[in-house]
């Protein structure tokens, strides 16, 4: 059983530490600005979750009908939530294929419910400052 939660674990920490660095690597001005203010690391480890999500999609059953934008999904029926098209919705997210370490990205499906890193990461008891201001 326990394996059931550490190798996941380990898949989407390492996944999506591997794609800050990348990312960081591939932007030297973003990486600029988090070694000038390491505040920003939250926001840093959001937004590269936000942009590469360690989990691409997942799918959840309808325990009830559902109304989403006048479509009903019936109870009983699968719904696959794609993080990667939900991450990139320019509604959300404007200029969403740029990766910014300023961005509020917080509130990704990735960061939300993927990677068990950034909770730790971003926990109030790290030393970074996680308070991002009005």
């Amino acid at each position: 059983m326990l394996f059931d939660y550490v190798a996941p674990s380990l898949d989407t920490t390492i996944l999506g530490t591997g794609h800050l660095l990348f990312q960081l690597g591939q932007h030297p001005e973003q990486w600029d600005l988090v070694r000038t203010d390491p505040a920003l690391i939250p926001r840093a480890i959001d937004e590269a979750l936000r942009l590469e999500s360690p989990v691409r999609a997942f799918t959840r059953l309808a325990v009830q009908d559902y109304e989403v934008d006048g479509t009903v999904i019936p109870a009983g029926d699968r719904v696959l939530v794609m993080y990667a098209a939900a991450n990139r919705d320019e509604r959300r997210y404007p200029d969403p294929d740029r990766f910014g370490v300023t961005r509020d990205a917080k509130t990704t499906w990735a960061s939300a419910t993927a990677c068990t890193a950034a909770p730790a990461a971003t926990s109030p008891s790290w030393r970074w400052n996680r308070s991002y201001g009005p």
